[in-house]
């Protein structure tokens, strides 16, 4: 659950805030789960969803990932010379930017996929969409995004 907050926020300690928050909600609410209607993996991350959602409004915008200076921030963990750290750099600025260029939804389903770890199935089931169109918005989302990072080069 933290990677699908810090891959939407881009903010480490919102995201532990927002797993936080999570939980409370969940413990409040725990007597809303019908395990007849789903998974419990399914419905916490309805809740997170939607507490993400509830982040951004309170926040007036939204970052899809990390900030342009998060990412000149980003230590270069593993790499030995200059010229890889600079490479590591630009790579994470571009694809920053490339995400920044997908619409709202084709973040989501990106953060869910590739961030949570979720299959199409159960991102259809918290979407409420067939699962079939969640292949289809992830294959347009990714080539939109290997588009901007071509263009980029």
């Amino acid at each position: 659950m933290y990677n699908f907050f810090y891959y939407s926020t881009g903010d480490r300690d919102a995201s532990m805030d927002l797993v936080n928050d999570v939980f409370v909600k969940v413990l409040d609410k725990s007597g809303q789960f019908d395990e007849r209607k789903g998974d419990i993996r399914t419905w916490l991350f309805t809740v997170a969803r939607n507490t993400l959602r509830d982040y951004f409004k309170s926040r007036r915008r939204a970052r899809p990932h990390l900030t342009i200076d998060e990412a000149r921030e980003v230590p270069a963990a593993g790499y030995a010379n200059p010229e890889e750290t600079a490479a590591l750099k630009d790579d994470i600025l571009a694809l920053t930017k490339a995400l920044e260029a997908l619409n709202k939804r084709e973040r989501s389903l990106i953060s869910l996929k590739y961030g949570a770890g979720f299959r199409n199935k159960d991102i259809a089931k918290m979407l409420d969409l067939r699962e079939r169109h969640v292949g289809v918005i992830l294959c347009r989302a990714l080539s939109k995004l290997r588009k901007q990072l071509e263009d980029g080069r």
